[in-house]
C-alpha cells in the first residue's frame, strides 16, 4: 500500500489543502471540499477523515497544532518556560524521557490548569544546556555512579583477581 506522499498526485493533493486551510477552512470542510475535488485517499477511499486532514496539515506546516500553543491557564507562557514536547525536541531526546526526569525531580515544572493539561517545564538557556548534556551522559550512568565507589579504597585490578580466586578455590573444594 501507498503512502499519502508516494502518491502521483500528492504534490496537488498538498497545494490544494494549503490553499483551503489557509481559507480557513475547518478539518471537517476541508475533507469535503477534496472529496468534491475527486481527491482520493491511499486506499481509494472516496474521502479523508477529519484525522487525516490534521495529519496532513500539521505534517505541512500549516496549523502546528498544540505545541505551538504558548497560552495556559494563566496567560501566556513566560520567558524561560517550555511545552514538554518542545523541550524535548530542542535537548534532542524522547518526551517520555523529560517525563521521567520531571517525575524524578531532575526538571521543574507544573501541569497546565486547562485541557489537555499538559506540563510546562520551567528551563532558561542555561538549564537547557544543563539537560542537554545530562542527556549526553552514557546509558546508565546515573544507576551506576551512586553504587560507584570514588574513594581511595577502590579495589585495584590485582583485588578483582585474588577475590576470583578464592572464588575459583571455594568452588573447586567442594
Amino acid at each position: 500500500m501507498a503512502r499519502i506522499d508516494q502518491l502521483s498526485y500528492y504534490p496537488e493533493l498538498a497545494r490544494r489543502l494549503t490553499a483551503l486551510a489557509r481559507d480557513g477552512l475547518t478539518n471537517a470542510q476541508i475533507a469535503g471540499r477534496l472529496a468534491a475535488e475527486g481527491f482520493r485517499t491511499p486506499r481509494l477511499n472516496d474521502r479523508f477523515n477529519t484525522g487525516e486532514i490534521q495529519h496532513l496539515i500539521r505534517g505541512l506546516g500549516l496549523r502546528p497544532g498544540l505545541d505551538h500553543d504558548h497560552r495556559t491557564g494563566r496567560g501566556s507562557l513566560a520567558p524561560g518556560q517550555w511545552w514538554l514536547a518542545p523541550l524535548a525536541r530542542e535537548i534532542g531526546m524522547p518526551a517520555a524521557t523529560l517525563f521521567g526526569w520531571l517525575q524524578r525531580g531532575w526538571v521543574t515544572g507544573q501541569q497546565d490548569t486547562r485541557p489537555p493539561y499538559r506540563w510546562i517545564i520551567t528551563a532558561d538557556h542555561t538549564e537547557v544546556e544543563r539537560l542537554r548534556t545530562l542527556h549526553q551522559l552514557p546509558h546508565g550512568y546515573h544507576n551506576r555512579r551512586r553504587w560507584a565507589r570514588t574513594d581511595a579504597s577502590t579495589s585495584s585490578s590485582h583485588d578483582k583477581e585474588s577475590s576470583n580466586h578464592a572464588k575459583d578455590t571455594l568452588r573447586n573444594s567442594h
